[in-house]
């Protein structure tokens, strides 16, 4: 289904009476942590629509940017929520890692309506790693409880500006 027979569905659920529409894709290229060309457009035509909210990626296996456009937020991939991505990656910058393929986030999201009916959003996010040692457990990450996990997931989460402003629950 293209971004038109998305945005279709979208305009379908809103005719129903949906408050907020949440696009969930499986988009991007495994092991990147920069959003294609392909993600970009997606997401441009589907918030700038209207007719999509928020939209959340996954597939690529690593934790990519949010980003604001037209007022709504994309999240471009969540990362790995559960993994035994072992091969290396191409983390943001250039650098091999398979660090970065273990690293995820839970995206917190409040959404505001106002008294015209303009909705607007907040994130913050909850960096995550799986804990692959100790049978695949994803644990919840902090500055002092894995340090370089955090300072990864954090700094691809609010690179290019941090036009989502989102902010690190921990």
């Amino acid at each position: 289904m293209g971004v038109s027979g998305i945005e279709a569905d979208a305009r379908a659920a809103r005719a129903r009476g949906a408050d907020l529409v949440l696009v969930s894709m499986h988009w991007g290229e495994e092991q990147d942590q920069k959003p294609t060309s392909e993600q970009r457009r997606f997401a441009t035509e589907l918030l700038s629509s209207g007719a999509v909210d928020y939209i959340i990626g996954n597939h690529p296996h690593v934790v990519q940017p949010c980003e604001r456009i037209d007022g709504r937020m994309v999240n471009y991939s969540l990362g790995n929520a559960l993994s035994d991505q072992t091969a290396g990656i191409v983390a943001y910058g250039g650098a091999k890692s398979t660090e970065a393929a273990q690293d995820g986030m839970i995206a917190l999201v409040t959404f505001h309506r106002d008294a015209a009916g303009k909705v607007t959003s907040t994130e913050k996010f909850q960096p995550t790693r799986v804990d692959r040692a100790h049978g695949y457990v994803i644990r919840p990450v902090t500055k002092a409880s894995d340090p370089a996990s955090w300072q990864r997931t954090s700094s691809v989460i609010t690179s290019g500006g941090n036009t989502c402003g989102a902010m690190p629950r921990s």
